[in-house]
């Protein structure tokens, strides 16, 4: 898995926007933003239903810190959008179709056994390096609450002592 102080893989990925859109996202495009990526291993499944809803539930929490809120999962955004269609509903960030495992792999949350990604968040500051790391087991269902306080208490030290990678040798 990625470490604390670590750059975020500089790849582009094809995902769903919220408005039902495909498009592609290229990380270093958010180079000088906060970002949260979280992980989920596939669509249509309840557990997976909950832990995405939560996100939604708090996306306008997270766009107040600035944050730009972006979900990945192994599935297609074709996937994606048959779920968002019928089951999930719409949120209001753009998820990503990670099918050759390629962003879960360079992120190290790729389970070898199952071939999905891991519950697990990466909040990634200003210059594109991991600030903080979330992992979750499958029956957590404050994921993203955890998130949004990690990110709150990591902005706040970013404007007292700068780089919070620089500071902190782990955030879980």
């Amino acid at each position: 898995m990625l470490a604390i102080g670590q750059p975020i893989p500089a790849i582009e990925v094809e995902a769903l926007s919220p408005h039902g859109e495909y498009h592609t996202i290229n990380f270093n495009d958010y180079r000088y933003r906060w970002r949260v990526l979280f992980f989920w291993q596939w669509n249509f499944t309840s557990t997976c239903f909950t832990y995405i809803r939560a996100y939604h539930a708090l996306a306008r929490q997270f766009a107040e810190t600035g944050a730009i809120l972006i979900g990945a999962s192994v599935d297609s955004v074709y996937a994606h959008r048959a779920w968002t269609t019928n089951g999930l509903g719409k949120v209001s960030f753009p998820l990503i179709g990670d099918v050759t495992r390629q962003l879960a792999s360079g992120c190290g949350v790729l389970s070898q056994e199952e071939g999905v990604a891991e519950y697990a968040a990466f909040i990634i500051g200003p210059g594109g390096n991991v600030a903080g790391i979330a992992t979750h087991p499958m029956s957590a269902d404050r994921g993203a609450q955890d998130v949004l306080s990690i990110l709150w208490r990591l902005q706040a030290d970013w404007d007292k002592h700068g780089d919070p990678a620089l500071s902190y040798d782990k955030v879980a």
